[in-house]
């Protein structure tokens, strides 16, 4: 009889750790990596459907993210956990564009944001 209740009593420790694990790791979840990129006009005001272009040149990078901004002149770009680079920022419409040197540090698991003025 005690090594039946000494079974019971493992298994059913096993059980409770096994669900244990299962739950913890299942209601985790990565934060993402974003970028925000407000485009401006000159006055300042937000620019509504300029096209966002975010690209790296650095080696073994091969992101290249094209996005429109709304009416509030943000455009929204995601990308995939553990990403961390440095992009530069290409923003136009039609023949207003941004300076060549803007870039945004692209931090993993956080909403990175950047403004840029096109003109």
């Amino acid at each position: 009889m005690p090594s039946q209740i000494k079974t019971f009593a493992g298994i059913f420790a096993l059980t409770f750790v096994v669900i244990s694990v299962s739950l913890l790791t299942g209601c985790y979840r990565e934060k993402p990596t974003k970028a925000e990129i407000t485009v401006q006009d000159a006055t300042g005001k937000p620019v509504n459907e300029a096209t966002v272009r975010l690209y790296c040149t650095q080696t073994n990078c091969i992101i290249d993210d094209t996005q429109t901004t709304g009416s509030d002149g943000r455009s929204e770009h995601k990308f995939k956990a553990g990403t961390e680079y440095i992009l530069f920022i290409e923003a136009t419409k039609g023949a207003l564009k941004n300076g060549p040197n803007d870039y945004i540090i692209l931090e993993q698991r956080k909403v990175n944001t950047a403004t840029v003025t096109i003109q």
